[in-house]
């Protein structure tokens, strides 16, 4: 089992927060894909369910909040910082889906 990820990493992964919240990374495209767990009452974030660009990783370990920037194409803003539930599990995907 996978305890962490690094921003250098390649692949692709599906991390799942204690919300149920799962977060999609494609590391070789840089792309991170949110799709909340609406039974848990997480709340629903700008771009849910969409491809964004991945800037970075700044933290993904099990059992600590996954922090990553992305780039949501706001005017003025270099970079938006993700702040994520404490994860619980990372494990590879199949595929991050669309363009």
């Amino acid at each position: 089992m996978i305890h962490a990820l690094e921003d250098d990493a390649g692949g692709r992964w599906r991390i799942i927060t204690r919300t149920g919240t799962r977060y999609l990374l494609d590391l070789d495209r840089r792309l991170v894909r949110r799709q909340p767990d609406r039974s848990t009452g997480s709340a629903p974030m700008r771009a849910d369910g969409r491809n964004v660009a991945l800037l970075e990783i700044v933290q993904c370990r099990v059992g600590l909040p996954l922090v990553v920037l992305i780039d949501l194409k706001v005017p003025g803003a270099a970079c938006t910082r993700r702040i994520a539930a404490d994860i619980t599990r990372i494990r590879l995907a199949r595929a991050v889906a669309g363009p």
